[in-house]
């Protein structure tokens, strides 16, 4: 189990130390301008263990996202550090490139 609405997260995208009521604002923003959403990996996510309990994964994507009046298609690398945590892990932060 992965938590992503954990209140430490210290980078989610442009934002530091997010509040959850931001992640949500943001989530229902990105779900609003894009209603339609494809994602698909390229190559096998790179798992570093970078600490004692952290991890860091880093995945290239592919997406295609569009609404009535736009469409856009590329690819991107993203990157999620997560900490353990009781009952699975945590995402500590979150950046796309």
């Amino acid at each position: 189990c992965v938590d992503f609405m954990h209140p430490q997260i210290t980078r989610y995208y442009n934002l530091t130390n997010p509040s959850r009521d931001q992640l949500l604002q943001d989530r229902r923003y990105y779900i609003n301008r894009w209603p339609n959403r494809r994602y698909w990996l390229i190559e096998a996510p790179r798992i570093q263990r970078v600490g004692s309990g952290e991890w860091l994964v880093t995945s290239r994507i592919g997406y295609e996202v569009s609404s009535a009046e736009r469409y856009r298609r590329g690819e991107a690398t993203s990157t999620m550090r997560l900490g353990e945590s009781v009952g699975g892990l945590r995402i500590l932060s979150i950046t796309e490139s």
